[in-house]
């Protein structure tokens, strides 16, 4: 999929955690420093697994949890 920078992307293609956390593109695969960041946000509390019994599943994902969404309030509203 080529998309210029003036385009929008659809909502299901953007990752809302790598939003400003080192995405070298939206389309991208993680940058490294995303990569790095993942496991301080989880440690952290700020986000969790989808699958918490299955760390290295296929099908795993990131959950911004309830701690995560009130500090991005707050770093919205400064």
């Amino acid at each position: 999929m080529n998309t210029s920078a003036n385009e929008a992307l659809p909502a299901s293609r953007v990752n809302p955690v790598g939003l400003g956390i080192g995405r070298k593109n939206e389309v991208a695969h993680p940058s490294g420093n995303l990569r790095k960041a993942l496991p301080r946000l989880r440690q952290s509390g700020m986000q969790e697994y989808t699958i918490p019994d299955k760390p290295n599943s296929r099908l795993q994902k990131y959950r911004v949890t309830a701690k995560g969404q009130a500090w991005l309030a707050k770093a919205e509203a400064t």
